[in-house]
């Protein structure tokens, strides 16, 4: 009887990415033992900054909205240290305070004469880093795969599908985000996916939540001026 997974299989480019990653980690758990190094067991489940290399594209979110930094991806430590009141605390508790004051810049302020006509709406649920991948991804789910640490999002990586960049021949029924693949239209011209108006766009979603959009993918640099940087400046 032939067996079959109770869920469905992960996509190629969430599978990809997984392997590399536990690859990372055996490679410096290796590395670690082999050489006696007492560092941090912690960074086996950290990512590296040439991890995020992989990425076609980097956005990062900007430090406002950056909460938790005990459950960072890449610098998370789960130290059991003491308080200014002598107390002992753990990872967890240093998070959960964390978590329980929230945004500094969406905090309600305690004094009368700080506070503005506004200052007495509160929003506890609001995700705005949640509430922004999940944009991203219902807008441009069909081109690429998004990555985020929900509890640290510092970034979000960007994966383009395979399939954006299949040539094909145009049809004015999906002809959103299409390019000619040669700089000479005729009727049998060959048309992709343009990942520069892509990442235009996506750029435009985060602009006040994204402070720097980096470029790896070689296809997207094609569309820009080599190695261009694409920076947004929050309002205000």
């Amino acid at each position: 009887e032939k067996w079959n997974p109770s869920v469905a299989s992960p996509e190629w480019v969430v599978l990809s990415r997984a392997v590399y990653l536990a690859k990372r980690s055996h490679e410096y758990m290796h590395s670690s033992l082999s050489n006696f190094d007492d560092a941090s067991w912690c960074s086996i489940f950290h990512e590296t900054p040439n991890s995020f290399k992989s990425y076609s594209v980097l956005m990062r979110v900007g430090g406002d909205f950056i909460v938790d930094h005990e459950t960072s991806s890449t610098g998370g430590k789960l130290d059991v240290t003491r308080s200014t009141d002598g107390l002992v605390q753990s990872s967890f508790t240093r998070s959960m305070k964390a978590r329980n004051l929230g945004p500094k810049c969406l905090r309600q302020k305690v004094y009368r004469n700080l506070r503005t006509g506004n200052s007495a709406v509160v929003i506890p649920t609001w995700q705005p880093i949640q509430d922004l991948v999940e944009s991203l991804r219902n807008r441009f789910g069909d081109y690429a795969i998004f990555f985020y640490n929900e509890f640290c999002p510092e970034v979000i990586g960007i994966a383009w599908r395979p399939q954006v960049f299949v040539q094909g021949s145009f049809s004015a029924m999906s002809s959103e985000h299409s390019c000619p693949v040669t700089d000479d239209w005729t009727v049998d011209t060959l048309v992709s996916r343009n990942v520069g108006d892509l990442v235009r766009e996506i750029t435009q979603y985060g602009k006040n939540i994204a402070t720097s959009v980096r470029i790896f993918d070689e296809t997207c640099l094609s569309h820009f001026n080599k190695k261009q940087k694409i920076s947004q400046q929050k309002d205000g």
